[in-house]
């Protein structure tokens, strides 16, 4: 017997997401098939959105993932990536991106699809550990830092402190504004130039490290 999935909304967002819902409309939807590559853009016709270069100035040999594999994805893929600007974005953002979510992805188990791994959140100094082992949440902590793990018996509340592995926050908003990007209808690309450009620039990122 399969049980209905309920989420229950508190008044508060209930309000924002209907607040929300009054400026913005659902432009498309992507249906990825989770058997098989799902591509954004034209194979025939392959131009980077990122650096606006196109064949034979530069190669389009790689898979260009929409969404970062280190989140579960494997098959949403694009035509309009080219190796080298994929190549920046997964040597330069998505490190930091996958650390910024090192706690969530071990709790909701999803696996880097590169890898294959069981998600882990790992932290030496104190030797507070999350493990996902597919079926349930093993949590370890060391026995010297009591302040990782604390229970509120009036709230109920169990409290987890998380020391999030190193990460520049800026390359994870970066990370996140390629994603979306990605999902711009190619009739409005120009309108994005300049964000395109600053995706592309560092030189400015140091200011934003923690």
């Amino acid at each position: 017997m399969e049980n209905d999935l309920i989420v229950v909304i508190d008044q508060e967002t209930r309000e924002k997401l209907e607040n929300f819902n009054k400026y913005y409309r659902l432009q498309s939807e992507i249906n990825a098939n989770l058997n098989s590559n799902v591509f954004l853009g034209d194979r025939e016709n392959r131009k980077c959105r990122f650096c606006g270069k196109t064949k034979p100035e530069v190669k389009f040999k790689q898979d260009a993932h929409v969404i970062p594999q280190s989140i579960g994805n494997r098959y949403l893929l694009s035509f309009f990536e080219c190796d080298n600007c994929n190549h920046f974005f997964g040597s330069t953002y998505e490190d930091s991106f996958a650390n910024f979510f090192s706690d969530s992805r071990a709790f909701a188990n999803v696996k880097n699809q590169n890898s294959g791994k069981t998600p882990k959140h790992k932290e030496n100094k104190t030797g507070f550990e999350i493990m996902h082992t597919g079926k349930s949440v093993e949590i370890y902590f060391g026995e010297s830092h009591p302040e990782v793990l604390k229970l509120d018996p009036e709230k109920k509340e169990l409290i987890l402190t998380v020391t999030l592995p190193s990460h520049i926050p800026i390359h994870v908003f970066k990370a996140m504004v390629k994603m979306a990007m990605c999902l711009i209808e190619e009739s409005e690309i120009e309108q994005f130039g300049n964000c395109f450009k600053w995706l592309l620039d560092t030189t400015k990122d140091e200011l934003f490290k923690e």
